[in-house]
């Protein structure tokens, strides 16, 4: 069996159209809308960019592990956005002004903001190695490279023989793909490097490509145009050489165009099409929107990143207002992996504590007295929310597994 025909083996099996498969949460703003959330790790932590209120045009990035947190930016930078953050809860990203010629790469851990270089990051993997792109002048006019970032060293990638390149993500192999131009300096091609070479990864029948995505098991995802010049959404497979073994166009929703943007390492893939998102498996891609309760008032939009548990962050729509969300598959949980459920409260303040057996990154909906929030398991199979200002008997559960409550009375 190949190595996509493995991973695809381990996909969740295809549902029927309609059927409810995530619930939608709303992951909030710092301030007002927009919002969108643009990274996940394994844990279910969430990274993004969101406005700081009507009355700051500033946009800032966002953590959020069940509530939103502001990371903010680096120095006296006006904006900055998160894009990736892996499970050691490191968080990368661009801080900047408008109309500066390069922005500031930075690291976000702990609470605080890390000044990486004058380049703008675009991913990080479990060994922190970060990856993104540079602006540097060279003969009276600014070019972009792709770089590599490891302990303090900057490295660019180099080209396909264009003067401009772009690295978008990396796997735990530290394998890069992102986008370069040929020699003439207009047309693109998704790349591929391993730490030697940059190796052009084709089309699917047309001029161009980029890549925007890969995983553990070199599968790669961007968008490339087809002999027809219409651009879709693919995924290849890459062998240890660098070379593509098998090229899938994974189609469109009814449109002319679709862009894939990220891949989990059971090759679930998500990204848009014809203005909506998918999530393509075992060769079928669906709309999102068919698998979220109509009831719930969202409209998906983007679908930005998907982690190995299935949870989708991206951004819709809901009550007219842009903002970040998480689906969260739903009948995910294994309700006898929950030993325990505590609620203690102090001075207002009702702590409600989960001990498990889950799988780190696994979200739980508690709901007290119908007030719910995101408790996220750690990697000691512990989560915890915090409740403020209540009064009175409290009755906490767990919304996927009720029979597991607690209760707690706070005066």
């Amino acid at each position: 069996m190949s190595a996509i025909a493995a991973a695809m083996a381990l996909a969740l099996p295809q549902r029927g159209f309609g059927e409810i498969r995530y619930e939608v949460v709303d992951l909030g703003t710092l301030g007002s809308p927009p919002s969108e959330a643009l990274g996940v790790n394994g844990n279910g932590v969430a990274v993004g960019q969101s406005s700081l209120g009507v009355t700051s045009p500033n946009l800032h990035p966002f953590h959020w592990d069940g509530q939103i947190a502001d990371l903010g930016a680096y120095a006296s930078d006006p904006h900055a956005v998160a894009f990736a953050i892996n499970d050691a809860d490191q968080a990368v990203g661009s801080s900047f002004a408008l109309g500066a010629l390069d922005s500031h790469g930075v690291k976000w851990e702990g609470g605080g903001v890390q000044l990486l270089g004058h380049f703008a990051p675009r991913d990080v993997n479990g060994s922190c190695l970060v990856v993104g792109a540079q602006r540097y002048p060279s003969g009276g006019e600014w070019l972009e490279g792709a770089v590599h970032w490891q302990d303090g060293v900057l490295t660019l990638l180099g080209t396909l023989g264009g003067r401009h390149s772009a690295a978008m993500a990396i796997n735990e192999a530290g394998q890069v793909v992102g986008t370069s131009t040929l020699a003439d300096d207009v047309t693109t091609r998704a790349f591929w490097w391993d730490g030697t070479a940059m190796t052009d990864l084709g089309t699917l029948g047309g001029a161009l490509s980029q890549a925007s995505d890969v995983n553990d098991f070199r599968q790669v995802v961007g968008f490339a145009q087809r002999g027809d010049g219409v651009s879709h959404a693919f995924l290849f497979q890459v062998d240890d050489a660098g070379q593509v073994t098998q090229r899938i166009d994974l189609g469109e929703l009814g449109g002319a165009n679709s862009y894939a943007f990220a891949i989990n390492n059971l090759a679930q893939v998500v990204g848009t099409s014809d203005g909506r998102p998918f999530l393509w498996e075992s060769g079928v891609m669906a709309d999102l929107n068919e698998f979220i309760d109509p009831a719930s008032g969202w409209e998906l939009t983007h679908a930005r990143a998907i982690n190995d548990a299935g949870n989708i962050v991206g951004r819709g729509k809901i009550a007219g207002e842009i903002r970040a969300f998480m689906l969260r598959p739903l009948g995910s949980v294994d309700c006898a992996a929950i030993a325990k459920l505590t609620a203690r409260c102090n001075l207002g303040k009702l702590t409600v504590k989960a001990k498990t057996s889950l799988a780190a990154g696994t979200t739980l909906t508690i709901d007290v007295n119908a007030d719910r929030q995101t408790m996220t398991i750690n990697d000691r199979g512990i989560g915890k929310v915090k409740f403020k200002n209540r009064t009175g008997l409290q009755n906490a559960s767990v919304v996927e597994c009720p029979e597991h409550s607690a209760t707690a009375d706070c005066g």
